[in-house]
C-alpha cells in the first residue's frame, strides 16, 4: 500500500476493519487511510511547494506549519528529492555526498524539541510512549546514529579498551613460535565476555614514540593494554599520573598507578635451575637479554635459585650482551676456553636458545652431551626440542583484560597486578651430566 499523504509504500500497518474496510495507518506520518481513500487533490503541486520552500531555506516545521502538513511528510519529500537529484533538498553537502543526520534533523522530524530527543537518547527525563515512538521513528527515517565519541567525551566512557601491541607483522612466519596472536586471543576473549570492545594500535616496541600520551587520553579509550613495555617507559609514567587505568603484560617493573599481568619469571628461573641442577649440573651459566622487565627478572631468579641451591655466583658466567647468539659470541668463545667451562647454559628465551645451540655447533661441541641449554617462553615450532618454562600466553592476557576492567570500575592498583605460574617443559635440550 502506498500512504494518501506521505507516498511511502513501506511500513504501512493494517490495524483494523471498518465498515467491511480495512483501514491502514502509515508508520511515518500516522495517516490513517483505506483502500478507498482518495489522494489528496493537488498533493504533486503540494510537494513541489514543500520543495520550493525548503530550497529557498525555509525549515521543515515552517513549511509544515505554513501548508497544513505533517513535518513527516515535508521531511520525507524533501529527503527523497535530494536522493533521486530533483532539488538541494536537505542532508547534501555542496561535494554531492550526504550530511549525516544530527540531533537537530530528528527532533524536527519527530515534532519535538532537541532536548526532548537528548533525553531520549540518554535515558532521561518522562514522556509519553507516543514521543517516544515518533522519536524512534524519526532515527530510523533518517538513519541517525548518535555521536559515539562526543557521548564518550561527555560521559567520561567510551565502552572501548586499547591494546598497544607487537608483533602484527609477523603473524605469518612459518616458525609459528609469535607470542601474539595467544595474547590476543585472550584479550579479546574476555573483552567479549567483558561487553567491551578493544581498539589495537600496533607497531614494534622501538616505534612506538609515534603514539603520544594524547592518543590515548582523548577520550577514545576507557583504559590501555601495554604488551611488554620497556623499562622506563617515559609515556607509561604519563598516562599513569593523568589517571589512564593501564594494565601492562609481560613486565612487572612498571610505574606507580599501572597493573600488571605477567609469567612468575623468578619461579620460572628457580624451576629450571632445580632440572639442571637434579641432572648433575653445578657449573650454570646464564646468557639473558637485559632490556626488558621480564628478562631481569630471569636475571634475578638465575642468582637467587643459586643461593637458594648452596651455588656460588660467578660474575664470569653471566653474560647480557643482546638479543641474538651472534651479541654473545665472544663471551661464548671466552667460556668455551676456561678450564672449568660451564655445562649448562640458561637463556632468555627460546629463541636465543636456539641461536645459542647453533652457535655452540657451529664450534664442535654436542648438544645437548657437551652443553645443556635451556630456554623460555614455551611456544613449540621450532623450539620445541628445547627445555623451557611455558608461559600461559593467553591466560596471561585475559587476567590483563581482567584487571583493566576492574582498574575502569575503581579498584586499586594493588588489586590488579597478578604473577602466573609458567610450566616446566623438559624436552631434549637437556640431559644428565653423566651423559656426556
Amino acid at each position: 500500500m502506498t500512504c494518501p499523504r506521505c507516498s511511502r509504500t513501506e511500513r504501512q500497518i493494517r490495524t483494523e476493519t471498518e465498515a467491511g474496510a480495512t483501514i491502514f495507518e502509515c508508520q511515518f506520518c500516522l495517516f490513517r487511510y483505506n483502500e478507498e481513500t482518495p489522494q489528496p487533490e493537488g498533493l504533486l503541486e503540494i510537494r513541489k511547494q514543500v520543495l520550493d520552500l525548503a530550497a529557498g531555506g525555509l525549515a521543515p516545521a515552517a513549511i509544515a506549519r505554513q501548508l497544513g502538513l505533517s513535518v513527516r511528510s515535508v521531511m520525507h519529500w524533501v529527503r527523497r528529492a535530494s536522493e533521486q537529484g530533483d532539488g538541494n533538498g536537505d542532508g547534501v553537502t555542496s561535494g554531492g555526498r550526504r550530511r549525516r543526520p544530527t540531533i537537530d534533523d530528528v527532533a524536527v522530524n519527530a515534532g519535538v524539541s532537541i532536548a526532548t530527543v537528548s533525553n531520549y537518547l540518554n535515558g532521561k527525563g518522562r514522556m509519553r510512549e507516543s514521543t517516544r515512538e515518533r522519536i524512534r521513528m524519526a532515527m530510523d527515517l533518517l538513519q541517525f546514529a548518535p555521536n559515539q565519541l562526543a557521548r564518550a567525551i561527555r560521559e567520561g566512557r567510551s565502552n572501548i579498551v586499547g591494546v598497544l601491541t607487537f608483533g602484527l607483522n609477523n603473524l605469518n612466519d612459518p616458525g609459528g613460535d609469535s607470542i601474539t596472536p595467544p595474547m590476543l586471543q585472550g584479550l579479546i576473549d574476555r573483552a567479549d565476555t567483558l561487553g567491551v570492545e578493544v581498539l589495537i594500535y600496533t607497531g614494534w616496541p622501538q616505534n612506538f614514540q609515534r603514539y603520544s600520551s594524547l592518543t590515548f587520553l582523548s577520550g577514545h579509550v576507557d583504559g590501555l593494554i601495554w604488551m611488554a613495555p620497556t623499562i622506563e617507559e617515559a609515556m607509561l609514567k604519563r598516562l599513569a599520573f593523568a589517571g589512564l587505568p593501564v594494565v601492562a603484560l609481560l613486565a612487572r617493573s612498571v610505574p606507580d598507578g599501572v597493573g600488571y599481568s605477567c609469567c612468575d619469571n623468578e619461579r620460572g628461573m628457580r624451576d629450571l635451575m632445580k632440572h639442571l641442577m637434579d641432572l648433575g649440573h653445578r657449573r650454570i651459566a646464564l646468557a639473558c637479554c637485559p632490556y626488558t622487565s621480564d628478562f631481569r627478572d630471569r636475571t634475578a631468579g638465575y642468582r637467587n635459585a643459586l643461593a637458594e641451591f648452596g651455588l656460588p655466583y660467578d660474575p664470569t658466567l653471566v653474560a647480557d650482551n643482546g638479543w641474538f647468539a651472534r651479541d654473545y659470541a665472544e663471551v661464548f668463545d671466552r667460556w668455551l676456553a676456561l678450564p672449568d667451562r660451564p655445562t649448562a647454559i640458561m637463556t632468555s628465551d627460546d629463541s636465543l636458545a636456539l641461536d645459542t645451540i647453533a652457535y655452540f655447533r657451529s664450534r664442535g661441541l654436542r648438544i645437548p652431551e657437551d652443553m645443556a641449554v635451556t630456554g623460555f617462553n614455551g611456544q613449540g615450532g621450532p623450539h620445541s626440542f628445547i627445555t623451557t618454562i611455558r608461559q600461559p600466553f593467553t591466560r596471561i592476557a585475559e587476567a590483563g583484560m581482567e584487571m583493566l576492567a576492574a582498574l575502569i570500575d575503581g579498584a586499586s592498583v594493588e588489586q590488579c597486578r597478578r604473577l602466573l605460574p609458567g610450566d616446566l617443559v623438559v624436552s631434549s635440550s637437556t640431559v644428565p651430566i653423566s651423559a656426556s
